[in-house]
């Protein structure tokens, strides 16, 4: 890792974290420890912070952001379309971030994840003095970079107990700002309007605690536990505990969670797609439970101060598992293995990791939460032996 002379923080007027990620919600989130720290450091500078109208929306109203930028290509890179139209939307999204950045004139800038080479010309277009970045396979532009220290990505090194958290804070050490744990938690902010929506719906509901929202999609199918699972814990803890579950997701999940409302039958709602983002995430942080796949979601209820239990297949917990202020309940398989992450399993098939956990160790789970008895370590079945808590 590179050295620089030590930062003048009082002179350094304006940071710009140039984010290039579309707007996927996980990913977005862990946007905010890293400009909380800058703030943290120089709390005179102003931060600007680049992304697309979701991701606006995803980070909420973030008091360590002084302005957003909104960059209306980006969205285009997430879409599907052809090599070329891909590249002609990368190069717009270059000239758009350079043309904005220049307008405001930072002192210091970070480019963040996804990484790919190309990004690390902004700044220099942008003509910003202080450049900072991450080296990767491939980042053949890092000699653009004032500094740049390797990105710890599990799959390019093999380390599978670094955090997301930790990897994106790493960039902060190329300008000596020391990272503690507490620096690496997620707090994102919930405002009243998005609590008074979500008070709002769930006073038309009428629903009665404990309230437990369900998370049964994911990106892939390989990180989906079965739907009728879901429906085979939730028709427990309506019976068992007179609990009321509310279904979340997207507006393509919403057949997936019908299904399982159907299933469940009184004592369920499906709001998948059917409430706005900062509404849900009032509705997360009213919630006694968020039960889910390894998806963002998760860390967006994790975020809002929720108490979650999540569902890991092939990925690794310690990579991905959601860092909020309370302790996430981490359920694995008892088939689990470090090495799993790399088995590369088709995302078009249910990953044979989430169908060897159960219910059972599922509805412990979610008791034990309910209970507030949450013990350190992760929830996995052993076999005949029954139930154990694997620490980590």
């Amino acid at each position: 890792m590179a050295r620089i002379p030590e930062i003048p923080w009082t002179g350094i007027r304006t940071i710009a974290l140039a984010n290039f990620i579309p707007g996927t919600v996980g990913d977005s989130l862990y946007i905010i420890p890293v400009a909380r720290r800058l703030k943290k450091a120089a709390p005179h500078a102003r931060i600007i912070l680049t992304g697309t109208s979701q991701t606006r929306e995803v980070l909420g109203d973030e008091p360590a952001i002084d302005e957003f930028v909104e960059i209306t290509e980006l969205a285009d890179i997430g879409k599907h379309q052809s090599r070329l139209r891909k590249g002609i939307a990368v190069l717009r999204v270059l000239y758009r971030m350079v043309r904005e950045l220049r307008k405001r004139k930072p002192d210091m800038c970070f480019v963040g994840i996804p990484n790919f080479a190309p990004y690390h010309l902004v700044p220099l277009f942008a003509g910003i003095p202080l450049r900072f970045g991450f080296k990767f396979p491939g980042s053949v532009f890092n000699f653009t970079l004032t500094a740049s220290i390797p990105f710890r990505n599990p799959i390019t090194t093999g380390d599978v107990n670094v955090h997301l958290s930790e990897a994106n804070l790493d960039v902060l050490k190329l300008v000596g700002l020391p990272i503690s744990a507490a620096d690496m938690i997620l707090r994102r902010n919930v405002s009243d309007a998005e609590l008074q929506g979500a008070h709002e719906v769930l006073d038309d509901m009428g629903v009665k605690k404990p309230l437990i929202v369900f998370q049964a999609g994911a990106k892939g199918k390989n990180r989906q536990w079965p739907a009728e699972r879901f429906s085979s814990v939730g028709k427990d803890l309506v019976r068992s505990c007179g609990a009321h579950i509310i279904l979340a997701g997207s507006p393509a999940e919403w057949s997936l969670c019908e299904r399982i409302r159907l299933d469940i039958g009184e004592g369920c709602t499906n709001l998948a797609g059917k409430v706005p983002f900062g509404t849900l995430a009032g509705l997360l942080s009213c919630c006694d439970l968020v039960l889910g796949n390894d998806s963002g979601l998760m860390h967006l209820a994790a975020s809002v101060g929720a108490q979650t239990a999540v569902l890991f297949g092939s990925p690794n917990p310690n990579h991905s598992r959601p860092l909020g202020a309370k302790r996430a309940i981490i359920i694995v398989p008892p088939t689990w293995n470090p090495g799993a992450l790399f088995e590369n399993e088709p995302t078009d098939l249910p990953s044979k990791y989430l169908l060897d956990i159960d219910t059972d160790i599922v509805l412990i789970a979610c008791r034990d939460a309910l209970a507030g008895r949450i013990r350190d370590g992760w929830y996995q079945k052993a076999g005949a032996k029954g139930i154990q808590r694997t620490s980590t």
